[in-house]
């Protein structure tokens, strides 16, 4: 059983909405002030949220994109912030300098968020619903640890029926974008029926109605921006003359900034559920209503204790006289923690609301961990606009430049004015240049920022042909540089190269400066020959294995690496015994060829009368000297077959099990069993010698003459066969 020590120190006890709210009527960045609707509801010191409600936006062509989101602008966009003074009549100037951009016209509210030591939910806890203009968002912090008696909840809260993060409409798709999704659809049948609506959408997708679906929002871990959840589309259009069923509303915003611990009663819940549709009327027949989407639940806390669950689930769809126009259900919300791993973390429900017909429930919502609560830490200063830092680039090279801010933008390098009305400035300085961007703001405000651009020269780079050489050449590239990059593939500052060619080198600094150089290798001479596919550590090229007295003959391969047409005149081994090269084969004509590829053969036989492995190496004249082959080739001792009923029971000496099994005296024939291989037959006694015979071909074998009695080995191509007489 876990121990948890809490402090009930300054503990307040709180219930119902502890929020204030104004809308932002407009937000000035360069002086770093909002100016809002009810200043009298703030004042100095306290920790406000400053969060854009919509702005998205949409796609309003009709078909199956309709609704999507084409932009996200500044939609969501929120940051916790402190007021430091009163401005004139309605102007809050807040204490740290804004981390972006927001649009007033897009539903922009200040929210001052209370500040607790440590603090207990002794009744539920909640905020009023989004009206337009302010509410859907609750918000505290909790220094110590916060207790929770009764629930935390913004169930509702959010983007009323068929309003969201932006709103869109068209013919008989009545109703708007539910963030980021359709809001509600309609249309008049034969019967005058009203479909159903389709689901309010957040990060889970919206429930399909008739033919509609509503686009989700995308969350990942740290993301900057929060939403409501979307309201359900009406049954039958907008407008209260037409909405016969209406939509369920979307879940509100809950952020909860306790650092240390979150700790309930196994009863109390944190919810910001999506809210079901209205049920279709029987008269005039309409469908459902869509359900309204999950909201979105923030919380940093190490530890969560003992809260049974999380919830952000979407709506249900309201029921209808017929599942034909049933309403969708509304999407899944989001649950962003503040902690990689919340310790205790009890269930997390994100679900989306149901339906009457399968396929028309909400998409599944998300959790994510690691998140962080935006929070403005800065000091206003002169520099108040998005600006490119100071870079380096390379000799030669382009830079790109980005001024940005809610005003005009103009570049001048000090001397000359180099654009006006321009965000971005593209330049290819000679030398280490120094540029500013001036803005001025709608209310006259001006700033100005300098970027240094610091040019970089090139790496030194020279490389020098190398020798003329016999089979490889070492090429070194100056040391110094951060990266090699050769032609050929190699990353390495020095190199072997075996092959006439060009090759180039590019070096590169650790700033990516890059300059290049080629090298071209010659071989020494003009005739080059090599033998080419040879076992790797100098081990010999095999011929085939032989019998005693038996003939084999290969092929070695030899590549031309010059330019040129090359005759081999002849070629020698070292011994030359068992194994030669016939001097009929030459002079042999090599063509130039490729690494791996071979230009002409030199044929090579071996024999040998006793068992054994022999050895030679077969050499052959080249430009820089001979080159060396070295063979090899084996010689079996005789095999013989005990599936004859011939047993050996010493080196050279068999006895007969039974003669019957055998062809007749003087004579053997395969009787069908062995392929017809031509005229090449050998017969060889025990000792490998060979024979002669007499054969005569007759109907289904041979007839042998000739041979004295005794046993003996036929080899009629590559099958072996024991023959006694």
């Amino acid at each position: 059983m876990a121990c948890l020590t809490t402090s009930n120190a300054q503990s307040v006890d709180i219930s119902g909405i502890v929020n204030v709210y104004s809308s932002v009527t407009a937000v000035l960045p360069c002086p770093n002030i909002v100016r809002v609707e009810n200043p009298e509801r703030f004042a100095v010191g306290d920790t406000v949220l400053l969060i854009q409600m919509k702005g998205v936006t949409a796609d309003t062509t009709p078909g199956a994109t309709f609704g999507s989101i084409m932009a996200a602008n500044r939609a969501g966009r929120y940051e916790r912030n402190v007021i430091d003074a009163v401005v004139g009549a309605d102007g809050l100037h807040l204490q740290f300098r804004m981390l972006g951009a927001f649009e007033a016209q897009q539903g922009v509210q200040l929210v001052r968020i209370p500040s607790y030591a440590s603090a207990r939910v002794s009744a539920t806890l909640t905020c009023p619903p989004w009206d337009g203009k302010t509410g859907g968002v609750l918000a505290i912090s909790v220094r110590n640890t916060l207790v929770l008696d009764a629930d935390i909840t913004a169930d509702g809260m959010g983007f009323d029926q068929e309003d969201g993060i932006a709103r869109t409409d068209q013919v008989s798709v009545a109703g708007g974008l539910a963030t980021a999704g359709r809001g509600g659809a309609w249309r008049a049948d034969a019967n005058s029926e009203r479909n159903g609506g389709s689901g309010g959408a957040h990060y889970g997708r919206g429930g399909l109605a008739t033919g509609h679906t509503s686009p989700p929002v995308s969350y990942g871990t740290g993301v900057n921006w929060l939403f409501m959840g979307g309201g359900g589309g009406s049954a039958g259009g907008s407008g209260a003359s037409n909405a016969l069923a209406k939509g369920g509303r979307g879940g509100g915003i809950v952020i909860i900034d306790a650092p240390t611990t979150v700790v309930g009663n196994d009863r109390a819940v944190i919810s910001a559920r999506g809210l079901a549709g209205a049920r279709g009327q029987q008269s005039p027949v309409s469908g459902g209503g869509g359900g309204g989407a999950g909201g979105a639940v923030v919380i940093a806390a190490l530890s969560i204790i003992n809260i049974p669950t999380i919830v952000v689930d979407g709506g249900a769809a309201g029921n209808a006289t017929s599942p034909a126009i049933a309403g969708g259900g509304g999407g899944g919300g989001v649950v962003l923690f503040g902690t990689l791993n919340p310790l205790n973390q009890n269930t997390t429900s994100y679900a989306g609301g149901g339906s009457a017909v399968k396929g028309q429930e909400g998409g599944l919502g998300n959790p994510s961990h690691n998140n962080i609560i935006n929070e403005a830490t800065q000091k206003p200063t002169f520099r108040l606009f998005s600006m490119s830092d100071d870079t380096i680039v390379c000799e030669g090279k382009s830079a790109t430049l980005v001024a940005s801010g809610s005003g005009v933008v103009a570049w001048t390098d000090g001397a000359t004015t180099l654009c006006v009305n321009c965000d971005t400035l593209n330049i290819s300085p000679a030398t280490t240049s120094t540029y500013s961007a001036i803005i001025t703001y709608p209310d006259g405000c001006v700033d100005t920022a300098r970027i240094v651009v610091t040019v970089r020269p090139l790496p030194m780079l020279t490389l020098a042909d190398p020798p003329p050489f016999c089979d490889s050449v070492v090429i070194d590239a100056p040391a110094g540089h951060t990266r090699y990059a050769w032609s050929n593939g190699d990353t390495t500052q020095t190199i072997v190269v075996r092959t006439a060619r060009t090759l180039s080198l590019s070096v590169y600094d650790d700033l990516g400066c890059m300059s290049t150089a080629s090298v071209t290798t010659r071989f020494r001479g003009d005739t080059v020959l090599a033998f080419e596919s040879l076992p790797p550590n100098g081990a010999p090229l095999k011929l085939d294995t032989v019998f005693p007295s038996e003939r084999v003959c290969g092929f070695v391969p030899v590549r031309n690496k010059s330019d040129i047409d090359l005759p081999i005149l002849s070629a020698r081994m070292a011994r030359g015994v068992e194994i030669s090269a016939p001097l009929a084969q030459f002079p042999v004509l090599t063509s130039p060829s490729a690494a791996g590829n071979v230009s002409a053969t030199v044929s090579v036989c071996a024999s040998a009368f006793v068992p054994g492995v022999f050895t030679d190496t077969l050499y052959i004249l080249s430009a820089c000297g001979e080159i060396a082959c070295p063979l090899s080739f084996t010689v079996l001792e005789t095999r013989a077959y005990t599936r004859c009923n011939v047993r050996v029971t010493s080196d050279g000496e068999i006895e007969i099990l039974s003669a019957d099994q055998f062809p007749v005296a003087g004579s053997f024939s395969n009787s069908g069993s062995l392929p017809n291989y031509g005229s090449f037959l050998v017969v060889s006694d025990l000792m490998g010698r060979t024979l002669e015979y007499d054969v005569q071909s007759v109907v289904g074998g041979f007839v042998i003459r000739g041979l004295p009695n005794g046993v003996f080995v036929l080899r009629l191509g590559d099958v072996s066969q024991l023959l006694i007489r």
